[in-house]
């Protein structure tokens, strides 16, 4: 509660005139989303004709913690880009609720694909997320593993969504969006068939023991599978998980530890490497960016296909 305690206390200064305009008095269709990946596509999309920023930056979806700059800017916002499927759903609503935007439009862009396509039950680091900041599904029973951004066949999916909601929203500007969404279709399309022929031309299938339960939708994506997971971030595995990993380790042939730039690698990832180490599998760590946060200064349109691009050079130079 105490995220959404000190979002309801913040918007007194939402309404304040003297306040600077974090949009820097832009007059064109103004798109805020939540999280960098949705900006970097969305920013491609948009080109010159509406302007992107990026809800947050530096502190990833499930810690995020809004301030009062981050309510103005949706307060002057036309669009809300969105994850949903319980990532950002409560806060995604108490905001737009608390700022009174009457012009606001939320897409919740993962509410969108087929829900055939989703991969059901949340990820331990979700879940805790959802407690600690009371999120709610509205999923029935069926929770949904919401870090589809990082499949590029759903990113690209993404892409045309804001495409179209672009150009409903600047109808000038239509062609404009439509064009370079499918052009932005197209690179994700290539990226992936690219990376599923790197990957395949390695002797070795890769097999991960990611850090957090976050990559099934980029293995799925490349080709690729996830065995297991050690942890959610902070949170350090038991004993009895470590031992678990490296028995399952032993059964699927998986020696490749997905670190994520964000976190420390003498962890919990540590530990498992070293009992691999010990068990006689040849294990070593592959950094894998779940591309939850960014740098401010890294941050530019191409910033998703950069990501993506890096993460496939170094998962295929991990494996033999």
């Amino acid at each position: 509660m105490r995220h959404l305690l000190r979002a309801t206390l913040l918007f007194v200064a939402v309404g304040c005139a003297a306040s600077p305009d974090p949009w820097g008095g832009a007059t064109n269709t103004k798109v805020l989303a939540y999280f960098p990946p949705l900006y970097s596509l969305a920013a491609t999309v948009a080109g010159d004709d509406a302007k992107v920023m990026s809800l947050i930056k530096q502190v990833g979806p499930h810690h995020f913690d809004p301030t009062a700059h981050d309510a103005r800017a949706l307060a002057r916002a036309d669009m809300f880009l969105t994850v949903g499927l319980g990532l950002d759903d409560i806060v995604a609503k108490k905001l737009t609720s608390a700022v009174g935007n009457s012009k606001l439009k939320t897409v919740a862009l993962g509410e969108r694909l087929p829900k055939e396509s989703l991969r059901e039950g949340a990820c331990e680091h979700c879940k805790r997320a959802g407690k600690d900041h009371a999120h709610e599904h509205n999923h029935g029973e069926v929770e949904y593993d919401p870090h589809v951004w990082l499949g590029p066949g759903e990113a690209a999916q993404f892409a045309t969504m804001i495409g179209t909601e672009l150009a409903a929203a600047d109808p000038a500007h239509a062609a404009g969006y439509k064009a370079r969404a499918a052009a932005l279709v197209d690179r994700l399309t290539k990226l992936q068939d690219d990376g599923r022929k790197q990957l395949a031309a390695k002797s070795e299938k890769a097999k991960l023991i990611s850090f957090h339960d976050s990559l099934h939708y980029f293995a799925r994506g490349f080709g690729a599978e996830v065995v297991d997971s050690i942890e959610a971030p902070g949170q350090e595995p038991s004993p009895k998980k470590i031992a678990a990993l490296v028995d399952a380790c032993k059964k699927s042939g998986a020696r490749l530890i997905a670190v994520e730039p964000q976190y420390s690698t003498h962890s919990g990832a540590r530990v498992l490497l070293d009992e691999l180490k010990r068990a006689g599998i040849n294990a070593a760590f592959v950094e894998i960016d779940p591309m939850e946060t960014a740098d401010s200064t890294d941050l530019t349109a191409d910033w998703y296909e950069r990501k993506m691009k890096t993460n496939l050079a170094n998962l295929a130079a991990a494996l033999k």
